[in-house]
């Protein structure tokens, strides 16, 4: 499975690695660790095919799915297409070692499609991945936020392993941070470098929250950007995603006019 926000530092790495695991998922003991509020955890309950109903502040997929479709092309799916796997994806994922260890509750967290206590919808069109997330309250969307936001800064470049019958996978993600100027609640801005041993991955992402509602858009590159390129990109995509935070709560998000740069001449006096 892969998700569609792969913005999202080490999703890349975590997801791919996941995806070779020669075991049956769901064995272990470790499978509700970090599940979404409301996944199924009992035998019975993994035949539920539905996520749960939206609660407080949360949008209902058809609300999600139109501000996608109004906005972007491409595939959209949501928390209903994910919601069975779920359980087995994060068994995988409490299987991976990373380095440094302080990291892996941020690349775990970070690789499940639907974050805990979120509905979700997606849009995935060839090179382009947009990604809505709602949250019963502006609390719980702050809470996915920070811990973005500091596995950005903490775990700039960590390494995920994967430990199979027969070898040993591994990919290292490397994080820069990238200005972003939103007049959202909060925002991150991220350019991303997943390496192993075929070679290397390149994206750019943004993710704004504006009330309980956050909105992912990211690329994927051919190579990398330089820091101007990567400024410009990441203007591109705030306008994106501003543009649905709007239709999702009607607020009016033109982002601030950037700070003029102080004169050479100015600086000498």
């Amino acid at each position: 499975m892969r998700t569609p926000a792969a913005l999202i530092p080490a999703l890349t790495a975590a997801l791919m690695l996941a995806s070779c695991a020669e075991e049956p998922a769901g064995q272990d003991g470790e499978a509700g660790a970090g599940l979404p509020d409301g996944a199924p955890t009992g035998q019975a309950e993994q035949t539920l095919a539905t996520a749960p109903d939206p609660t407080g502040e949360q949008l209902d997929h058809e609300e999600m799915r139109e501000a996608l479709d109004t906005r972007v092309f491409g595939s959209i799916t949501d928390t209903d297409d994910y919601w069975e796997r779920i359980r087995d994806l994060n068994t995988e994922l409490q299987r991976l070692a990373v380095d440094p260890n302080d990291c892996k509750p941020y690349v775990t967290a970070s690789a499940l499609p639907v974050p805990s206590s979120a509905l979700a919808a997606f849009a995935e069109d060839d090179q382009q991945h947009t990604a809505i997330y709602t949250f019963p309250d502006a609390d719980a969307a702050q809470a996915y936020m920070d811990n973005e936001q500091r596995g950005a800064g903490q775990c700039g470049e960590h390494t995920v392993t994967r430990e199979l019958d027969s070898a040993q996978i591994e990919a290292t993600t490397e994080i820069d941070e990238v200005e972003v100027l939103s007049a959202a609640d909060a925002s991150l801005g991220v350019r991303q470098e997943v390496s192993d041993a075929d070679g290397a991955e390149h994206a750019i992402g943004v993710v704004l929250r504006h009330q309980a509602q956050v909105v992912a858009v990211s690329r994927s590159l051919s190579e990398p950007l330089d820091g101007e390129e990567a400024e410009e990109s990441a203007v591109e995509l705030e306008a994106e995603a501003a543009a649905i935070l709007e239709d999702l709560t009607g607020a009016d998000l033109e982002p601030p006019e950037p700070e003029p740069e102080e004169d050479e001449g100015e600086e000498g006096e």
